[in-house]
């Protein structure tokens, strides 16, 4: 059993990816949760249509952490491990302008069952394959609350999920490139 599984085991909507990085797992896993994904073109234009589309206001933002960012928007850490994963979740109406992030702690996630809401969790893992190469998967998993909630989420999934596929390639290239130049720099020091 996967740490996800504890948390969403029958999730209503799944999307994997990962990559091979030429880099230890805990450079990786590092790296991953300190890059600022809005730095990159595609995710910082695909954030914004998807604002002005919805009509949200904008918010001033600086430059944020990865990780630090999805906990500053009411995202949960309910599980890691030490260099090689971290669980996060979260409850929200994706749908809405307002997503109204909400975290719920990881001994009530699995159980929460408010209505009209999604609960979304998140991966972040970073596998050593060998020496030096890590495989790194991004996981997302979604299940409603109750068949209101997954009729809207269905909707809004189909209209989101192109850009969300190219949200996770272009940080899972920018990973790679980062990871392997700071592994680089490990192994030359």
């Amino acid at each position: 059993m996967r740490l996800i599984d504890q948390f969403v085991p029958l999730p209503d909507f799944r999307e994997q990816h990962h990559i091979d990085v030429h880099a230890p797992a805990a450079v990786v896993l590092d790296i991953a949760a300190k890059m600022d994904i809005q730095t990159l073109p595609v995710v910082h234009a695909l954030i914004w249509i998807r604002g002005k589309v919805m009509g949200a206001h904008d918010a001033p933002r600086k430059s944020t952490a990865f990780l630090d960012e999805l906990k500053s928007l009411g995202w949960q850490v309910l599980a890691s491990v030490d260099d090689g994963i971290y669980v996060l979740g979260v409850v929200a109406r994706p749908w809405t302008a307002d997503v109204g992030f909400r975290g719920v702690p990881a001994d009530r996630f699995a159980a929460f069952d408010e209505p009209d809401l999604v609960k979304i969790v998140v991966t972040l893992e970073a596998e050593p394959i060998t020496q030096g190469l890590t495989r790194f998967t991004t996981e997302t998993r979604v299940k409603a609350t109750d068949a209101r909630a997954l009729r809207k989420f269905r909707r809004y999934w189909r209209k989101v999920l192109p850009g969300i596929v190219l949200i996770r390639l272009a940080m899972l290239h920018a990973l790679k490139r980062d990871a392997e130049a700071a592994a680089c720099v490990i192994v030359g020091a």
